[in-house]
């Protein structure tokens, strides 16, 4: 692609999509463990299957520069890897290795390889959103039937109805993760698409409350000051918190207030779980100190075991990342994430630019060359809003990593997946608003 050519996306593949909008969500939805049929033939494995073949051995024609964060990635790799034969447990390990941290890498080198046009962002989009959309659903269903809601800690709790999300905590971390995509997605699309945002806001707000999570309590006021902090209308914004915030407390059921409140008092209806988390933190902090180069893949609640007779796991992300692959491994993960980090603030400054240049630039005469620039501004809003919403999704993560173990799970891999699709629809974006730069100056005309 030379720069007198006009600059182009890979081609859209309505087939690739499809398998990949299967894929999607069969894994969310956990499609496999609700219907037999597709049980019975592994739909999940099959449509990942296909993907891998068709991963590996597709080409594109672009030459896309190297991502810088390629080196730090293949470290992290090593030092996992490395701790599954210095395990404690060296099958449990693997299992957990095989079952968890594979499974779960796919889906970044199925966004990396594939969300390479803005058609695939929107099909990404849809599985993603819908299958959320879906579990809020069932949550909100199940919240009002009683079906999902039983005692735990005192506290009658919405569970999700999939393995991944059947714990509280993690149904409601599903749910928080969906606020971001909501929040910036929104202002881009018309009523329809509004008002489906909107539901989804309500279902996942159900999930948070219902849950009684109170780590789920904790993400979504780090969401509300993250939105607060970049909103251009602070004291709205504090007007609309205070007048939803008075209905809900006042008609929320006791327990819950309760249970919110027991993350500053320490106060809990039974199960003493905070009491229980110190604990844990000071076993973990003592087999680090015992194991600084870390238990395994997984095994700190064998280590524990065997230690103190007691086999809960840290219930904290970063104690989990340095029991398990050791002080090597938490320095190269938090390096990693702090590379990430800057490498989705990159994004959202280029695509910031992107945008104000596109803007500054006069419309051609209607025609197809004025729908391609109005597409290109939509498209590069689109991707400015992913940008945004992964971004504020891995600070959630981050933030949530504090009260849970959530090293081998998928969020870190979705992160990481949209990073790299991002930098190559950046990169064809930019040579296109160069492009349309050029036409607007007179120095070519390639359209």
């Amino acid at each position: 692609m030379n720069s007198f050519s006009k600059p182009e996306y890979p081609e859209f593949k309505p087939f690739l999509a499809l398998i990949f909008f299967g894929y999607i969500c069969a894994f969310f939805l956990q499609i496999g463990s609700r219907i037999d049929i597709f049980r019975t033939v592994r739909l999940e494995f099959s449509l990942a299957l296909v993907l891998l073949i068709v991963a590996f051995t597709y080409n594109s024609r672009i030459k896309y520069p190297p991502s810088k964060i390629a080196g730090l990635i293949g470290v992290y790799l090593f030092f996992v890897v490395i701790q599954i034969p210095l395990s404690m447990d060296v099958s449990y390990s693997y299992d957990m290795f095989v079952d968890r941290f594979l499974k779960f890498s796919v889906m970044a080198i199925f966004i990396a390889k594939f969300v390479d046009n803005p058609k695939m962002v929107l099909v990404f989009l849809a599985g993603y959103l819908l299958s959320c959309f879906k579990m809020g659903e069932e949550g909100f269903v199940g919240n009002i039937t009683g079906s999902m809601v039983w005692q735990n800690q005192g506290v009658m709790r919405l569970h999700g109805s999939t393995r991944m999300y059947a714990h509280p905590n993690s149904f409601a971390g599903m749910a928080l993760g969906t606020m971001p995509f909501i929040y910036y997605l929104y202002p881009l699309y018309g009523k329809h698409i509004k008002i489906f945002l909107l539901i989804m806001l309500v279902f996942a707000i159900n999930i948070v409350i219902f849950s009684a999570s109170r780590t789920g309590y904790v993400g979504f006021f780090m969401l509300a000051m993250f939105v607060f902090w970049h909103s251009q209308y602070k004291n709205r914004f504090i007007l609309i918190t205070i007048l939803a915030a008075i209905p809900a407390i006042m008609f929320m059921p006791e327990q819950y207030v309760g249970r919110f409140s027991s993350i500053f008092t320490g106060k809990e209806a039974e199960g003493r779980s905070t009491e229980a988390r110190l604990t844990i933190i000071q076993n973990a902090l003592a087999v680090f100190a015992k194991h600084p180069l870390g238990v395994g893949v997984a095994a700190f609640p064998v280590a524990r075991e065997r230690y103190y007779g007691l086999r809960q796991d840290t219930h904290n992300l970063y104690l989990e990342v340095a029991t398990n692959l050791g002080i090597q491994g938490l320095i190269v993960f938090l390096l990693l994430f702090w590379a990430v980090a800057k490498g989705y603030s990159r994004l959202r400054s280029k695509l910031h630019l992107q945008i104000e240049a596109m803007q500054s630039l006069p419309d051609p005469p209607e025609g197809e060359a004025r729908t391609e620039l109005q597409q290109h501004k939509k498209n590069l809003k689109l991707y400015l809003a992913v940008c945004c919403a992964v971004y504020m999704y891995l600070m959630l993560r981050l933030v949530l990593g504090i009260f849970g173990h959530d090293l081998y799970e998928i969020y870190w891999w979705i992160v990481l997946g949209f990073l790299f699709s991002l930098q190559k629809l950046n990169f064809i974006a930019e040579k296109i608003t160069a492009n349309y730069q050029q036409m607007s100056n007179g120095e070519i005309a390639t359209l």
